[in-house]
């Protein structure tokens, strides 16, 4: 008979999380963490502290004060890029999102208003980034006038603020893949995803499959148009049972 008298898998996961804390030198709060996937699996292991490339014995571990002199500056903003340049990477580039838009919306939020707050901005903060850049074995292209995101909001007021004056037209917008084409001499000759703004793949292949995108006008100079590529979400439901994503599992949503 099997030994009864074993950790469940969340004892044994707040064990090692409990181990991991022990490796903190925060005076004030010590904090591990075990995360695992849904077959109890660990990820990823981890402890409270000092981003990575800052010296824990030169940077201050106060927990009050003023913003310089405290951890909140370094820690928090560390903390919420590392997050969401994860979401982003998954989301992005294995096609395999692990949280949901309204949990990366609000994690982004915060960490706008930190920065804000505080005027500090990390090098690899995605709010000064659109995307993510491309690391498959497709071929890149250079935008030569970059790709870049329009803000968003959900605030009523800050809309009527970005309006000010000017007239303007409000329209539904389907939020898919950004997808550039470029047309010369009536012919379609590239297209590119928008990658990380500055730098896409090539796609061009792909979107001859695509209906609605034409590859021959009757407008013979250059033109590039920027639009968004989307499915159905009835074709998707359709497409679920047979495509799985880069982990082997069903995708979670069209894009």
């Amino acid at each position: 008979m099997k030994n009864t008298d074993y950790l469940s898998w969340d004892q044994y996961f707040m064990g090692i999380a409990l181990l991991s804390a022990e490796r903190s030198k925060d005076p004030h709060t010590r904090v591990g963490a075990c995360i695992v996937d849904a077959d109890n699996k660990i990820l990823s292991v981890g402890y409270n502290g000092m981003p990575c490339g800052c010296c824990d014995d030169e940077y201050p571990w106060n927990n009050s004060g003023e913003p310089l002199d405290t951890k909140y500056l370094y820690v928090c903003h560390a903390e919420l890029n590392a997050l969401l340049n994860q979401y982003r990477h998954e989301y992005y580039n294995l096609n395999a999102p692990t949280v949901s838009d309204e949990v990366y919306d609000r994690l982004f939020d915060k960490l706008r208003e930190l920065e804000q707050a505080t005027g500090v901005q990390m090098a690899n903060s995605p709010t000064q980034t659109v995307g993510w850049p491309a690391v498959s074995k497709l071929e890149k292209t250079i935008h030569i006038v970059p790709l870049l995101s329009l803000d968003k909001t959900k605030s009523s007021a800050e809309l009527v603020s970005f309006m000010g004056s000017q007239l303007i037209m409000l329209m539904l917008k389907l939020d898919g893949l950004t997808v550039k084409l470029t047309y010369e001499s009536g012919v379609l000759v590239e297209a590119a995803t928008r990658g990380d703004g500055n730098e896409g793949e090539i796609i061009t292949h792909n979107v001859r499959g695509i209906t609605g995108i034409p590859t021959q006008i009757p407008y013979k100079s250059r033109l590039v148009v920027t639009g968004e590529a989307f499915i159905r979400p009835s074709d998707f439901e359709a497409l679920k049972a047979a495509l799985l994503d880069s982990t082997g599992k069903p995708y979670k949503n069209g894009r």
